[in-house]
């Protein structure tokens, strides 16, 4: 069977009420996601947020422990109420396994609706428009809150927005927070950086969006766990946020900035960045990550007088050129992975000059598997990822030990991060930000591919350090080896140049 034919085999029963009993996630302790797999000697928590998400077309039909299904979220016999935050939505994908008592509330542009129902047909479903003031930006955010009978609740941040295709057809990763708690009367509140950033996200949606009731019951929760871990919310908003809220959350991780050009320091830079698009480049000569986003992020430059006069100068380079990784699909990649073209319109690369120049050099495409890879392994090779990644490491041989690593919306545009840190961005977007350090908290982070030899699991080895630090397990769909593009390969597009 082709994998045309096999996708069409398996649509008619996505979606769809299943007789199987959803698998509802256990707690430990206060209710953080803490594996229980570590060594006899470990005192410090394990915490495991991310999963890849399960594919009927990789992985087949049997369950995956290991990796999340939306239906587990959306048929729990727990859940009361959720709200659903996407690109696209596909009121069939998320009705169809919900219980007719829950309430759902979907948050987005209304021609981002796909129904072949009135949506007046679901007594239990409301929808909250979002418009948006730029003709170029759009409601790109993907969260889901869902709220349990028993007063506890989760936010998941997912990589794809709510269609069957994206969750099938390409690689995606989602984050999950711990169960949290309400919060207790007779305790005192704890603050917390994470609810404060995630309020103010929500608090600029227009009135007529009407999440006020969503956000009152959000103020009930025990955030400050996350803040615990060292994460963090980031978000883009027409209004707010971008580049100048990331700086913000990276500062307070006590994150060091650079304020001379010269310091030997910018050379220690390196940043892996993993997309599914590339826009426009900044005023048509300056690549928007090199040129803008790096300078902005690591130096004061932009807070010196006469910077943005600088940057229309034709001498100005980039120390940073050298120390940025681009993971980025090939033609031929596209071409030879088992979904084909059928993944390839998610993908988009804008061609320039400047990208020729600046970006191409960072490019990097996937390494061929072992050849003891198991069968799922095989299914995904050099399938895309829908994912987005920025994580900075200090070197390329502590990729795995990343200093910060930000799993979001976000894409490498100016419509995501805002063309510069003087210009708000056009769109909503929103990721979650782990530092290794956040005041007086320091932990752990790890980096890890799902994808792992036979016999092998995620985090086998586990430093002497762990006993000292909290580690946070981070999870990439796809193997963390890479080589740099050859003077015949080129990256993928979905649109023609």
């Amino acid at each position: 069977m082709g994998v045309r034919d096999t996708v069409r085999s398996h649509w008619a029963t996505l979606g769809t009420k299943s007789d199987s009993k959803p698998v509802v996630p256990t707690t430990i302790g206060s209710g953080r996601n803490v594996s229980t797999a570590a060594p006899v000697a470990a005192t410090a928590p394990v915490y495991s947020p991310f999963k890849v998400v399960k594919s009927v077309i990789f992985d087949g039909d049997s369950r995956q422990p290991d990796m999340f299904e939306l239906n587990d979220v959306l048929s729990d016999p727990s859940l009361n109420e959720v709200w659903l935050f996407s690109f696209g939505f596909q009121i069939n994908l998320i009705m169809s396994p919900i219980k007719d008592h829950v309430k759902v509330h979907i948050v987005g542009q209304l021609n981002t609706i796909n129904s072949e129902q009135p949506i007046s047909h679901y007594a239990n479903l409301k929808v909250h428009r979002v418009d948006i003031p730029s003709p170029w930006g759009c409601h790109h955010s993907k969260i889901i809150f869902s709220f349990h009978q028993n007063g506890t609740m989760r936010m998941h941040v997912p990589s794809f927005n709510l269609s069957r295709e994206e969750m099938n057809l390409v690689q995606q990763t989602v984050w999950t927070s711990p169960l949290l708690y309400e919060k207790s009367e007779t305790v005192p509140k704890k603050k917390s950086r994470f609810e404060d950033e995630l309020l103010e996200y929500l608090n600029s949606y227009s009135s007529y969006t009407s999440l006020y009731g969503l956000i009152a019951s959000l103020k009930r929760y025990k955030w400050h766990v996350l803040d615990e871990q060292n994460c963090q919310f980031v978000y883009s908003t027409p209004y707010n946020g971008g580049l100048t809220q990331l700086k913000s959350c990276l500062r307070a991780s006590g994150m060091k900035l650079h304020g001379d050009e010269e310091d030997d320091d910018l050379s220690f830079v390196n940043l892996f960045i993993q997309v599914s698009s590339m826009g426009n480049p900044f005023r048509k000569k300056f690549d928007l990550l090199q040129d803008v986003m790096i300078p902005y992020l690591y130096t004061d430059w932009f807070e010196k007088d006469g910077y943005d006069k600088k940057l229309k100068s034709k001498e100005y380079t980039t120390p940073f050129l050298a120390h940025s990784t681009l993971v980025w699909p090939t033609k031929t990649e596209i071409k030879e992975c088992m979904t084909q073209g059928l993944s390839a319109n998610w993908f988009f690369y804008k061609r320039s000059e400047q990208t020729e120049r600046k970006v191409v050099p960072c490019l990097r495409k996937h390494v061929p598997l072992p050849t003891n890879a198991t069968q799922s392994d095989k299914n995904r090779h050099m399938v895309p990822s829908h994912t987005k990644y920025y994580i900075q490491f200090t070197d390329e041989n502590t990729l795995k030990r990343p200093d910060w690593i930000l799993l979001t919306s976000h894409n490498l545009s100016q419509a995501a991060w805002g063309p510069s840190p003087l210009k708000k961005p056009t769109n909503y977007e929103c990721g979650i930000l782990y530092t290794t350090t956040m005041g007086r908290n320091k932990v752990r982070l790890t980096l890890a591919s799902a994808q792992q030899p036979p016999g092998r699991t995620i985090g086998s080895r586990v430093p002497e350090d762990i006993t000292v630090l909290p580690t946070v397990k981070v999870v990439t769909p796809y193997p963390l080896k890479f080589q740099r593009y050859s003077a015949t390969d080129e990256p993928y597009t979905s649109v023609v140049q």
